[in-house]
C-alpha cells in the first residue's frame, strides 16, 4: 500500500527541512548575496521580489532532480553532470559582476525588473546544485510516490509542495533584509562597495566548493556532529 502523505504534511515537512544540516551550509552564502544586493536595489519591495524568484528558481530544479520517472526528469538526471557545471560557471559569473561592480538590482524601467527577476531565478537554480534536501521519512514517501508509476503526477504535486516549505525562508529572509537597502544606500559608496565584495567572494566560494563537492562534505559533517532527528520529519 502506498504511503499517505497529505498536502500540508509535504508542506510543513518541506518547511522543517530547511534547519538541516544538508540546506544549513549555503545559507550563509545566500545572507552575503542579499546583502550585496540590498546595496543596489532602489525599493525595499525589489530585495522581497527578487527572493521569491530565487525561491522559485531553486524549488523548479527540487522538483526536476526528484522526477527520474517523467520524460523531463530523466533528461535532467541524464544532464546533471553537465548543469551542474553550468551552475559553476553561473555563480562564478555572478560573483565577478558583484566584484566589478556591474550588478545593478535591477536596473530602471519593467524591462530592468523583468531582468532582475530572471537573474535571481537563474541564481537559485544554480544554488540549486550547491546541496542535496536530507531524505526523511516525508521526503522519502513523496518520492517513491513520483518515481511509482500510478501515482507520479500525485507525488510531484507533493514534491512542489515540499520545496516551497522548504524554500519559502529563503524568500522571507529577502523580505526581511529589504530594510536594509536605505541604510546601506545612506552609509555611503564604501559600505556599498564592501557589500558587493563580500558578496562577489562568497559566490566564488560557492562555485569553487560545488565544483570540488565540498558542500556535500560539510553537509556530511553536520550530520555526523549531531543528532538532527527533530527537523528530519
Amino acid at each position: 500500500m502506498p504511503p499517505v502523505i497529505t498536502a500540508p504534511d509535504a508542506a510543513v515537512a518541506g518547511l522543517l527541512s530547511f534547519w538541516s544540516p544538508c540546506i544549513l551550509p549555503v545559507l550563509p552564502f545566500y545572507l552575503a548575496v542579499l546583502v550585496g544586493a540590498a546595496a543596489e536595489v532602489r525599493r525595499a519591495g525589489e530585495l522581497a521580489r527578487l527572493g521569491a524568484a530565487f525561491a522559485a528558481g531553486l524549488t523548479l530544479v527540487f522538483v526536476l532532480t526528484g522526477a527520474g520517472a517523467t520524460v523531463v526528469g530523466g533528461l535532467f538526471a541524464q544532464a546533471r553532470n553537465w548543469l551542474t557545471w553550468t551552475a559553476v560557471a553561473v555563480l562564478a559569473l555572478a560573483g565577478w559582476r558583484f566584484l566589478a561592480g556591474r550588478v545593478r538590482v535591477p536596473a530602471r524601467g519593467p524591462g530592468g525588473i523583468r531582468a532582475g527577476v530572471i537573474g535571481a531565478g537563474l541564481l537559485g537554480m544554480a544554488f540549486a546544485f550547491g546541496w542535496a534536501a536530507c531524505a526523511g521519512p516525508s521526503l522519502a514517501a513523496i518520492l517513491y510516490l513520483a518515481n511509482r508509476p500510478g501515482s507520479t503526477w500525485q507525488g510531484l504535486g507533493l514534491l512542489a509542495l515540499y520545496g516551497i516549505g522548504m524554500t519559502l525562508p529563503f524568500a522571507l529572509l529577502a523580505a526581511l533584509a529589504a530594510p536594509l537597502a536605505a541604510p546601506l544606500r545612506r552609509a555611503g559608496p564604501d559600505a556599498r562597495a564592501l557589500a558587493r565584495i563580500v558578496a562577489g567572494v562568497m559566490l566564488i566560494a560557492l562555485a569553487a566548493f560545488i565544483a570540488t563537492d565540498r558542500v556535500g562534505m560539510i553537509a556530511q559533517a553536520l550530520l555526523d556532529w549531531r543528532d538532527w532527528g527533530a527537523v528530519s520529519v
